[in-house]
């Protein structure tokens, strides 16, 4: 597993401005975080435009990407899944499957149960984490001036 990667869940209001932080997720991937409980199962009820913020403090890397798609798997509605509208380029989690010998030689690809039950093993894990630090971002105008491109 890399250093952590944080993501911060928010609403898109109609005017495509973000609105207010939703919830947590995993960046299981660059391309797919995995909403956290109380979050998932509000997602899996009602969709919603969304909005991630994706900080690694160890890189000292952080970015905002809209979500694409929301899937909820089927058959286990408590996994949904944010599709990247972008790949992101900080360390993803990963998903802890364990790779068997095929009888005929090379690795098995994992079933389905065994991909969901490593998810949901990533669910475990993230609800008796520590949460995010606080992080002071110093002034704001710098952290905006650096966005569009400055120093």
């Amino acid at each position: 597993m890399t250093a952590r990667t944080f993501v911060v869940v928010y609403a898109v209001d109609e005017s495509g401005a973000t609105g207010v932080r939703l919830g947590r997720a995993t960046l299981l991937e660059r391309e797919f975080a995995l909403a956290h409980p109380p979050l998932s199962t509000m997602l899996a009820e009602q969709g919603a435009t969304l909005r991630l913020g994706v900080f690694s403090p160890a890189h000292e890397y952080g970015e905002i990407v809209d979500v694409s798609a929301t899937i909820v798997v089927p058959d286990a509605p408590d996994i949904v899944l944010l599709q990247l509208a972008e790949t992101s380029a900080a360390p993803p989690r990963g998903v802890p499957v364990t790779l068997v010998e095929n009888p005929e030689g090379g690795l098995a690809e994992p079933g389905r149960d065994e991909v969901i039950a490593a998810v949901r093993k990533v669910l475990t894990e993230a609800a008796t984490a520590t949460p995010p630090p606080a992080m002071s971002i110093g002034n704001p105008l710098t952290w905006v001036w650096k966005l569009l491109g400055g120093g």
